[in-house]
């Protein structure tokens, strides 16, 4: 998740989202050409787990051995982590 398109210049991006954080206004609401929902879907997916208790990652899934690399060397790797909410 970056806080702008990331093809544009100087997009950073944003390794951790923590519960109450309101990024919607950084989420590009098109639809990759691959993909079915786009940014936006995947955001609010995340979201959605996070506020159950659940940690999410969002990766490149187009990188190769992108799950291996995460587990192996995650501060190699860029992603965002959606951490989880403690509220019950």
């Amino acid at each position: 998740v970056y806080d702008r398109n990331p093809s544009e210049e100087g997009a950073a991006l944003i390794p951790v989202i923590r519960s109450g954080d309101d990024l919607s206004g950084c989420i590009d609401s098109s639809r990759s050409s691959a993909g079915r929902g786009g940014m936006q879907s995947k955001y609010a997916a995340a979201l959605s787990a996070a506020e159950c208790g659940i940690k999410v990652t969002i990766a490149n899934g187009r990188r190769e051995n992108i799950l291996c690399d995460l587990m192996d060397s995650p501060g190699k790797v860029p992603h965002t982590e959606f951490l989880p909410s403690n509220r019950k």
